[in-house]
């Protein structure tokens, strides 16, 4: 799964911006599991269930630049890479070295981008 930026509304509270990020599989059809702290800007945490409605966005606002976290068992011969506060879905990665770049070989995930070096 592609992470992905989604508007979830709810009440009593109003809408929070999200980014999905991986599959629940033990929610059902239409269910989301939210963070606490997403969570609480659409219903009282106490309450644990609140109906909602949810979309895709584009474009979202940036709150910062570009920010990337290396799976841990990375080496010299092996990278993987998680591209973070990128705002949208992500077509492609591409790993540059010096004046030199190439696509990564395998697509995003909703994790990991990983490269062969």
């Amino acid at each position: 799964m592609v992470p992905y930026p989604a508007k979830v509304a709810g009440r009593p509270r109003g809408a929070v911006r999200v980014q999905i990020v991986d599959s629940c599989p033990t929610c059902g059809p239409g269910q989301l599991d939210l963070s606490t702290a997403a969570f609480s800007r659409i219903a009282a945490p106490r309450s644990g269930v609140a109906k909602v409605a949810y979309r895709s966005v584009r474009d979202p606002e940036l709150g910062r630049g570009l920010a990337f976290r290396v799976r841990q068992g990375s080496s010299a011969a092996w990278l993987a890479l998680q591209v973070l506060d990128h705002g949208n879905r992500l077509r492609g990665v591409e790993l540059r070295d010096g004046d030199s770049s190439a696509p990564a070989p395998t697509p995003p995930t909703a994790e990991h981008v990983s490269h062969r070096c």
